[in-house]
């Protein structure tokens, strides 16, 4: 997954707040790492790791990996429901704001998903 952050970062600029947080821990990747074939590199670490180590959630985007993930019993969000967390606890102002710099610079999402986030941010209000 570092290198996917690597590889993005100078494509997107991801801030260094990022590299620099308490929160963030990097891993080598788990010896598991072949979990599944039809998977990305850095999915399949995720899973990885979340299996080894109980994570109580995992965040994957990519459908098959989310499926993947759901079938070893463990609990998964996306980016865009880690953003909804965030905006209902007060920890992003405009959740709408950052879906759409996420679609700007290539965040692959169905249109119905990004109702739907708009839908329960409105609610919100």
């Amino acid at each position: 997954m570092c290198v996917e952050i690597e590889d993005g970062r100078d494509k997107h600029g991801v801030p260094n707040e990022l590299y620099n947080s308490d929160w963030l821990e990097t891993v080598n990747d788990p010896p598991e790492m072949n979990l599944r074939r039809e998977l990305g590199s850095g999915e399949t670490a995720v899973i990885a790791l979340a299996v080894r180590e109980n994570a109580d959630l995992v965040i994957l985007d990519d459908l098959a990996a989310r499926n993947v993930a759901v079938g070893l019993g463990l609990s998964v969000s996306g980016t865009l429901g880690i953003l909804l967390a965030a905006y209902k606890r007060g920890l992003l102002k405009d959740v709408n704001l950052a879906v759409d710099a996420l679609t700007m610079v290539g965040f692959r999402v169905s249109q119905k998903i990004i109702d739907e986030v708009h839908r329960i941010s409105s609610d919100n209000n």
